[in-house]
């Protein structure tokens, strides 16, 4: 009886040893662990990445040749010092890909971003030659750091009565009392400016009789620079010189004699308007011509505002190069205000032609070579 106890107790000891061996499933033992796959290998079971028909390997970001499985020489050490580095205890992060044979080969463009087109700058003409700079006398080409200028070749007589009328109207508003004195200083001091350059302008036009206070100018010219000085900053007792001033360039506008004092016969423009007001008043006024003029009903309908804003223009281009003002001697410099000059002088010849799609592209060529060259020599606010 105890020798048959003892053989079944052995039979369920050897089975139970077994079924540890074995696992609970039963089958086939589990595998070894292999090692990683190779980089540049796919995952074992993965597909192998079929590159697209007709397209080549993606090159790195580097410029160099395309990615392949295996390097054909050692690459180069990695800075450690390098801040942007990630490192893996000793590793530098970015040697590790993720499936590189599969980035390498992918030509997939990303769905809604579409490829950005490349675009050219609009020519500032459909001639094939940028139209040439005014004739000047021979005492000094236009815009030439002489400060002599054949004025006819940049605006009309009218146009300038016209734009010191229109300045008259300005300063009428920014003088009447001192609460607008004060909050429209800046402007009072850069239109009184730019009136100054007028006035010289006028006194200088040659071959003309009018208007009735051409003979008068020059002091018009030193009254207008008077209120600029004056409008340099707010306050009661600037206001009244600047005030009276004012009166003065009225009361000569509209026939009245000059005041008794002495004002030369000849200055540079430099002295009387700074570049910074130029600016000012070239950014007025091409704002005012793009952000108005913007179809071809419009540009007929206000052609004698368009022409005259067009050759107020062409005049300040012009006499932002003349003698005294600043970079004279850049090369760069002068090769943006040749640009800007050929612009203005285009739309001046576009609004004669009656010619809005000239006009326009004008603008545009005047638009880019300011872009251009105000980060480098933008001057004043």
């Amino acid at each position: 009886m105890k020798t048959g106890s003892l053989a079944a107790g052995s039979l369920v000891a050897g089975s139970f040893g077994l079924l540890l061996l074995t696992g609970c499933g039963g089958g086939t033992p589990a595998p070894a662990p292999q090692s990683a796959p190779a980089a540049g290998s796919p995952a074992p079971g993965a597909p192998a990445a079929a590159p697209v028909a007709g397209t080549p390997a993606a090159a790195p970001a580097s410029g160099g040749p395309a990615a392949t499985a295996f390097p054909q020489s050692p690459p180069e050490p990695v800075d450690p010092k390098r801040k942007e580095t990630r490192w893996l205890g000793k590793i530098p992060y970015d040697v590790f890909f993720d499936r590189p044979l599969t980035v390498a080969t992918d030509q997939t463009v990303v769905s809604g971003a579409p490829a950005m087109a490349a675009t050219t700058p609009m020519p500032m003409s459909p001639s094939a030659s940028p139209m040439p700079m005014p004739a000047a006398p021979a005492t000094g080409a236009a815009g030439g750091g002489s400060g002599a200028f054949d004025l006819t070749k940049l605006a009309s007589i009218e146009s300038l009565i016209e734009e010191s009328k229109q300045s008259r109207t300005k300063l009428t508003t920014g003088l009447q009392k001192l609460g607008d004195f004060n909050r429209n200083f800046a402007e009072v001091s850069a239109e009184a400016a730019v009136l100054a350059s007028i006035a010289k302008a006028v006194g200088d036009y040659p071959g003309a009789d009018q208007p009735n206070w051409k003979a008068k100018a020059k002091f018009i010219r030193d009254e207008a620079k008077t209120i600029s000085s004056q409008a340099s900053d707010k306050g009661s007792e600037r206001f009244k010189i600047a005030k009276e001033s004012f009166d003065k360039i009225c009361d000569m506008l509209d026939g009245g004699k000059p005041p008794a004092k002495d004002a030369a016969d000849v200055v540079p423009y430099s002295d009387v308007t700074t570049l910074s007001d130029i600016m000012w008043k070239f950014q007025k006024t091409f704002d005012y011509l793009k952000l108005n003029i913007t179809d071809e009903k419009r540009f007929k309908e206000d052609k004698a505002s368009v022409e005259r804003e067009a050759m107020v223009f062409n005049l300040l281009a012009g006499i932002m190069a003349s003698e005294g003002y600043e970079y004279l001697d850049d090369d760069e410099y002068m090769a943006f205000h040749k640009r800007l000059i050929d612009g203005t002088m285009q739309s001046v010849e576009a609004v004669k032609a009656d010619d809005f799609q000239k006009f326009r592209m004008s603008l545009n060529g005047i638009d880019q070579a300011m872009a251009e060259c105000h980060p480098k020599y933008r001057t004043g606010g």
